[in-house]
């Protein structure tokens, strides 16, 4: 079996994933958390969960998640930014108006990322690939939170430490979300050659719908997945590779037959994505892109799923609510 991680909360929950405008320099986050707070969705319970790149983060001020995670303070970001001064200040932002009562999740082994933290307000708590800490921690191929042995990386198959703190993060989130009852199985097969092909392919069941995101997987891939799990009927596919011609095989949507196909792709991109014989392939599912609906959002309630898009913000957002 595959190794388990997060997901479920009694509660309602939202996924909001990289909210871009078409400026895709600055990827300035256009819906504000006023406005959000404001919509018939967000129940005073519910939990959102946003993956916000430093460019989102630099229009950010009123911003004051309840948890923040900082991975990593990474040189080749610097390239936005006119100096490595206004980078850190743009990172901080997440923690700015945080006190005590917020939580701050951090990368103890970046230097850059420890050091820019000490002084903020939010109580800290830290993992670690390289270190064993009074945190999350990597310890004879063994993730730890504290003392609670939680998963072996082997079970993982990711690429490097960055991929292994990207899980410690998701332990951390759950664990002070108290969220312990569904799963996300990560479909490893074995180690590739190639970037694509050693991306996370995720498989969950939400309400008996059954989801699953292809990351960038390829044909090979997918082939592999085929021999070793059982899967069909899936309900929601999120297409590999922005519907790249590398990914997408006839005979895994044949065995998959997703009944919704979700596309993440730029309008007007360079690389020609979605490719022609995937959306052919993929023809006989209801096919969802972002550069033609915008937004998607995934709801499910009283174990019915509804999906919604607004034309109106035309970057990547994934939200998912449950009840």
């Amino acid at each position: 079996a595959s190794a388990e991680m997060l997901e479920k909360n009694p509660k309602e929950k939202k996924w909001l994933d990289n909210i871009k405008t078409e400026n895709n320099r600055m990827n300035k986050l256009v819906i504000s958390l006023l406005d959000l707070s404001k919509s018939e969705n967000i129940k005073e319970n519910d939990y959102l969960i946003m993956e916000i790149g430093v460019p989102q983060l630099h229009d950010f001020y009123d911003f004051n998640p309840d948890i923040a995670v900082l991975t990593n303070i990474f040189e080749a970001h610097l390239d936005m930014f006119k100096t490595r001064e206004y980078y850190n200040e743009t990172k901080l932002r997440m923690f700015q108006n945080h006190t005590k009562k917020n939580i701050a999740i951090i990368n103890y082994s970046n230097e850059d990322a420890y050091r820019i933290t000490k002084d903020i307000k939010s109580t800290k708590k830290y993992f670690s690939s390289k270190e064993i800490i009074d945190g999350c921690y990597l310890k004879d191929d063994d993730i730890y939170y504290y003392d609670e042995k939680i998963i072996n990386i082997h079970d993982l198959k990711l690429q490097g430490a960055h991929n292994y703190e990207n899980v410690m993060c998701a332990i951390m989130v759950s664990k002070e979300l108290n969220i312990d009852n569904n799963k996300l199985y990560f479909l490893q097969t074995k180690k590739y050659d190639n970037e694509n092909d050693n991306s996370n392919v995720i498989y969950t069941e939400l309400y008996g719908y059954k989801f699953m995101f292809m990351g960038d997987a390829g044909v090979e891939k997918e082939k592999d997945i085929l021999n070793k799990y059982n899967l069909s009927n899936i309900d929601v596919l999120k297409v590999g590779h922005h519907g790249s011609k590398t990914s997408s095989s006839k005979p895994f949507i044949n065995e998959t037959n997703p009944k919704y196909s979700i596309i993440s792709v730029g309008k007007n991109n360079r690389y020609g994505h979605p490719n022609k014989e995937v959306l052919n392939t993929l023809k006989y599912s209801k096919i969802y892109r972002t550069d033609q609906v915008g937004s998607i959002m995934f709801k499910i309630k009283n174990n019915k799923l509804k999906i919604e898009t607004c034309t109106q913000y035309k970057g990547i957002i994934w939200i998912i609510i449950m009840r």
